[in-house]
């Protein structure tokens, strides 16, 4: 599982095994991230395992009949590496507001 923002498109992209997901702004990021926070991974591991489901949790994406199926490990990394991209993102924002302020001398005297 990683995360990246890609060079040549600027969109931000989760790759889960064999599924890639495209966020267009950290915005969208911050939303799905949000969206985890709210899943109630313990209830429906439950449920879904009383019903023979191999997987604890399925994801809904968007209007898509389609659905991330994870185990709660799997949950739990994909909110780590996100919230570690999101940090290391706000990182380097900070980091390029700083050196953008800085005033520095174009040659040394």
């Amino acid at each position: 599982m990683r995360i990246f923002t890609c060079k040549s498109c600027s969109r931000i992209h989760l790759e889960m095994e064999n599924l890639l997901l495209h966020f267009q702004t950290m915005e969208e990021l911050k939303e799905f991230r949000n969206y985890l926070d709210i899943v109630d991974v313990e209830h429906y591991s439950i449920q879904n395992r009383s019903k023979g489901f191999a997987k604890d949790v399925y994801l809904a994406i968007g209007k898509m009949p389609f659905n991330i199926a994870l185990t709660k490990e799997e949950f739990s990394s994909l909110k780590q590496i996100i919230d570690h991209y999101l940090i290391q993102n706000t990182i380097n924002q900070n980091l390029f507001l700083v050196f953008s302020e800085l005033h520095l001398p174009l040659s040394p005297n």
